[in-house]
């Protein structure tokens, strides 16, 4: 045993919030494997890092890569973590 270890039923998806990182100088991006096309997967953030590819379209094709996988993003915009905060919501959070 290596102490408590929790995991969620969402999948962590930081596609929209790339740009905000890539400004603040964020270099390197993780993904953890999942089930599906992974170097499809990857293809999508590296295209959205690259600014090739806008979050939403990004997010619309992963969304279809994976299509039983919910997504969640609610950590980054202090909200419960296993929601997903649309860019709207986002901003609307920061006015």
């Amino acid at each position: 045993m290596n102490g408590l270890q929790t995991q969620s039923y969402t999948c962590g998806n930081l596609v929209h919030e790339i740009p905000e990182m890539v400004r603040a100088g964020v270099q390197y991006f993780r993904l953890s494997p999942q089930s599906g096309d992974m170097v499809a997967t990857a293809t999508v953030f590296r295209d959205v890092i690259a600014g090739r590819t806008e979050p939403d379209a990004a997010l619309s094709r992963l969304t279809g890569l994976h299509p039983d996988m919910p997504f969640a993003n609610g950590f980054y915009h202090s909200a419960p973590g296993h929601k997903f905060v649309t860019p709207a919501e986002a901003r609307q959070a920061v006015a």
